[in-house]
């Protein structure tokens, strides 16, 4: 039952402290996650997450198209939000966000574009991709997501 937990990388033994605590923190979370060697890079946005919910609702934190987008599916048997994840997630290769999802590529750019009209996103800009990417992410580690 040995765990190790491995910090990022540093050069200096003053912030040894610093360093230590996080591989503490892998530890942790590799337990959670049922591994015994734990990267504390792997388990960045868990950690935020966890910093996050122990003090807010974690909607507060989700860009409100995903809420939207959550609730539609609910409502409606889609899969949108998972669409949006996938094209977010491969956004510089359609062509594989398609065949993960096991649609056609250009029912892709019809979901993504039907997204767009619903939720009033644009997706052309890092700030609003970036937003909607960490809300799903939040969301799936925190096993919001059904």
């Amino acid at each position: 039952n040995l765990s190790a937990g491995i910090s990022l990388k540093f050069s200096s033994i003053s912030e040894s402290k610093r360093f230590y605590s996080q591989a503490l923190k892998a530890i942790e979370f590799g337990q959670r996650y049922n591994t015994h060697i734990a990267f504390f890079e792997d388990f960045r946005l868990s950690i935020i997450s966890d910093s996050i919910i122990s003090q807010y609702d974690l909607t507060d934190f989700c860009h409100p198209a995903v809420i939207q987008l959550i609730n539609f599916d609910k409502q409606n048997g889609t899969d949108l939000l998972d669409t949006l994840k996938n094209y977010l997630y491969y956004t510089n290769s359609p062509n594989e966000a398609a065949k993960v999802l096991c649609i056609h590529r250009n029912t892709l750019f019809y979901r993504i574009n039907k997204i767009k009209d619903m939720t009033e996103i644009t997706l052309n800009n890092a700030e609003e991709i970036s937003k909607l990417y960490i809300s799903i992410r939040l969301l799936e580690i925190n096993d919001r997501l059904v």
